[in-house]
């Protein structure tokens, strides 16, 4: 089985091949690591959202918590009022809302830092394709200048050398061609 190259010379398919070769290596890479910039921005903001939405949960959680410990305590009678301070009691059934508050704060918070340490993942699987794409683009280069600049030397040595001599050795429009010339 021969290999035809779709151009008249295999040098000269080299030579093609390699320049589109180095030519994508560049700008391919290029375009593929944008857009994983892109995402793990994306990723990024989503971590810092998280960890607001995080924050406001445990703070809200905790001030249920010291409304719940201030409650039991004023029920207990171990409370000292303070005068600054408005003073609020809630009943049992008020104080077993807040804690059901207090556990869906506490499972919203887990789902968050459950999302966090995912968008971590991706990020560090974001990085690795771009390290790998930027491989890509090396080896491309690398090899498609290597590919090219085989192509483009032999086609200049052994045609195009042999082409520009043979065109040399045409007529020109003014010279007869035949046995007296």
């Amino acid at each position: 089985m021969n290999f035809a190259p779709p151009t008249d010379s295999l040098y000269k398919f080299s030579a093609i091949v390699g320049t589109i070769l180095v030519v994508l290596s560049i700008f391919l890479p290029q375009k593929m690591g944008h857009d994983l910039r892109m995402e793990m921005l994306d990723s990024i903001l989503k971590v810092a959202v998280l960890k607001v939405e995080i924050g406001h949960l445990k703070e809200g959680s905790n001030q249920l918590k010291e409304i719940i410990d201030h409650t039991v305590a004023m029920q207990q009678g171990r409370y000292k009022p303070d005068r600054s301070k408005v003073e609020m009691a809630y009943s049992q059934d008020e104080v077993k809302q807040l804690l059901k508050e207090i556990t869906n704060s506490r499972r919203d918070i887990d789902i968050k830092m459950a999302e966090i340490e995912n968008a971590g993942r991706r990020i560090e699987m974001l990085e690795r394709e771009l390290y790998f794409t930027w491989g890509w683009l090396v080896v491309g280069c690398f090899v498609g200048f290597f590919m090219a600049r085989w192509g483009y030397v032999n086609w200049y040595r052994k045609i195009q050398v042999h082409q520009d001599r043979i065109i040399k050795e045409l007529p020109t429009k003014g010279e007869q061609i035949g046995p007296g010339s």
